[in-house]
């Protein structure tokens, strides 16, 4: 699949849920999910701030399902996916969205006016998606800059628009730019350039690599939070507190040479757009002309899990079912 050059990447560098999952504080906590059998039933142990709310499960998974058919080689995983969602939005805020999966109040990034840590992108959607006709912003569960959505936009709940807002279409629209430049992300070296491209940071790098290694092992699912409708702008802030009530499956694709793979086509995921134009796919540079980031030590939180990130060069690693009972 060919990819659009993104100088900003996805989210122009604003993502704020940067912190590395959490750490069982008493060895009561210390057995997790990803230590029961593959298939076991039975109740998942608490543990804090590891929950995925039940919509935005179901639109990883649906975006999974579609990748799988359209694009079988990259090898997309609903856990990859459900890591980036959770840096980038705290998965829609706790699953803040309507039926539809449009989300309930708005997730807007800050101004990307080229203050401190972000990028200076003036307006490009004239104010469309985020309401600001000075700056851009990042917008939606998976925080798509209006720029690189115009290139992007995909219409993944098949109600014929094709809307940044709604979290199946931003995962859709999210997966097929993680896979763009015939990418296999059972590959560690493609793994990490696709999240790379989407935020051009170590930091952030080693957090979804982090949450990656969370939800390929284990996780639960939650019951989504309502809030309510909004209309003044919704900043970015942290809410960690997640707590799980069931739990559900979700796989992680087996790292693995590129193969064929027969699926059948995923509903839901085509349709013409009306909203945010066609999908265009111009070519892009292809993984293999990226550069790694260099690790440069600090003494941020992020080094209490650099080791649990390096560890995702291994195939077992990827390769961890989430295995919780319905």
């Amino acid at each position: 699949m060919a990819a659009a050059p993104a100088p900003h990447g996805v989210d122009g560098g604003t993502a704020v849920y940067l912190q590395p999952p959490p750490v069982p504080s008493n060895n009561d906590a210390v057995v997790v999910v990803s230590a029961l059998p593959r298939g076991a039933i039975g109740k998942a142990p608490a543990l804090d701030g590891l929950g995925i709310p039940r919509s935005a499960l179901r639109a990883y998974r649906a975006a999974e399902d579609h990748s799988n058919a359209t694009d079988p080689q990259c090898g997309l995983n609903a856990a990859l996916l459900a890591a980036i969602g959770r840096v980038e939005s705290g998965h829609a805020r706790g699953g803040n969205v309507d039926k539809s999966g449009t989300t309930l109040q708005p997730i807007l990034g800050p101004q990307l006016n080229g203050g401190p840590g972000v990028a200076a992108i003036g307006d490009t959607d004239n104010g469309l998606y985020d309401g600001d006709t000075r700056w851009d912003r990042a917008v939606g569960p998976m925080q798509f800059i209006p720029s690189t959505w115009a290139n992007w936009a995909a219409d993944g709940n098949d109600d014929g628009l094709a809307d940044p807002h709604n979290i199946y279409d931003a995962t859709v629209a999210a997966g097929d730019y993680l896979c763009a430049g015939d990418r296999d992300l059972r590959q560690a070296d493609d793994l990490r350039a696709a999240i790379l491209s989407y935020n051009h940071s170590t930091r952030y790098l080693e957090i979804v690599l982090a949450w990656l290694d969370v939800y390929s092992g284990g996780a639960v699912a939650i019951p989504d939070v309502r809030i309510g409708g909004a209309t003044q702008v919704s900043h970015k802030t942290s809410n960690d507190g997640d707590r799980h009530e069931r739990d559900e499956r979700v796989k992680a694709a087996p790292i693995q040479p590129r193969q064929e793979e027969s699926r059948p086509p995923s509903s839901g995921t085509s349709g013409p757009l009306q909203v945010g134009g066609p999908v265009k796919q111009p070519s892009q540079p292809k993984p293999s002309e990226r550069k790694g980031p260099a690790s440069d030590p600090s003494d941020d939180p992020v080094e209490a899990v650099r080791d649990t990130a390096k560890k995702l060069t291994n195939a077992e690693l990827v390769s961890r079912t989430l295995d919780v009972e319905p």
